[in-house]
């Protein structure tokens, strides 16, 4: 979608696929969501666990 929204007329007239809006549009797309899937029940309960498991902790 995001790529979609970038290449269309509004995002063309909007600046979004070049400079400092596009870098910032790219950013909020890809990171945005990032917080819905990696939530603090599951970073606590299924990656912290994980990763003492292999020693990384």
């Amino acid at each position: 979608m995001g790529v979609g929204v970038e290449r269309s007329n509004i995002g063309k007239r909007l600046g979004l696929r070049q400079g400092t809006r596009g870098w910032l549009f790219m950013a909020a797309i890809t990171a945005g969501p990032a917080f819905w899937l990696f939530h603090p029940p599951f970073v606590h309960n299924v990656i912290l666990p994980f990763m003492k498991a292999i020693g990384a902790l």
